[in-house]
Parts: structure tokens; C-alpha cells; sequence
């Protein structure tokens, strides 16, 4: 399976996140679930909402001072590509996610260390 990790698409056993990481110890990190429908007649997945689930992870990011570098727009091309990269023919959760990234101990919020990633 692809995934999106930080501007690219890689394959999974190409990521991974260390026990010590910030936002795994403290929860510092937040989530969106985006459902994809697929249609076998129109041979089509159909993206539920994706402009208004991105708007909401830019502003969860934003109230835990994590710095999403990419805009609404980049996240939805990225989004379809990794759908089509996985081919997937049936209905589909998407899991974008963003998190402190800094493997060091303490909750600081300042920390500029943030990572970005989506399967």
C-alpha cells in the first residue's frame, strides 16, 4: 500500500514513526476521517466533502500550533493521487493526520517540528 508522508507518496514499510516522538507521548496531533465511495457503474470513487474535511484539519492543526505546509487544494490533488496509486476499487476510509515530529521529552507547542501524513 501507498501512503502520503511529508510532500511524497512512498510506500508504507518506507515510514515510521520513533517511540520517542512528541506527539505519539502526548497526544499532540490531531485527525480527519474522509470517506471515498466507489460507483462500479461509473467505475469511479467519489471523494465525500474533501474541501470541508481539509478546512477543518487546517484549523485542528492551527489550534495545536502545528504548521500544515500544504494548502487545502495540495492536499485533495495529493489525496487523489495516492488513491489512484493504490487503485483501490471499493469504498475507502482516509486517514490525513498531523503531528508534533520532534523525538524529544516535553509538551512544547512551540516546537517547529511537525509532520504531515495520510493513508
Amino acid at each position: 500500500m501507498y501512503v502520503f508522508d511529508q510532500g511524497r507518496i512512498l510506500e508504507e514499510s518506507k515510514v515510521s514513526v520513533s517511540i520517542r516522538n512528541k506527539g505519539l507521548n502526548y497526544g499532540l496531533g490531531c485527525i480527519e476521517g474522509i470517506r471515498a465511495f466507489w460507483n462500479e457503474r461509473q467505475n469511479q470513487l467519489y471523494i465525500f466533502r474533501i474541501y470541508e474535511h481539509f478546512k477543518r484539519f487546517h484549523e485542528s492543526g492551527h489550534s495545536l500550533h502545528i504548521h500544515i505546509p500544504y494548502s487545502i487544494s495540495q492536499l485533495i490533488v495529493w489525496t487523489i493521487q495516492l488513491l489512484r496509486k493504490n487503485n483501490f476499487r471499493e469504498d475507502v476510509y482516509i486517514r490525513p493526520l498531523c503531528f508534533k515530529g520532534a523525538n524529544i521529552i516535553g509538551p512544547d507547542l512551540a516546537d517547529p517540528f511537525n509532520r504531515v501524513s495520510m493513508y
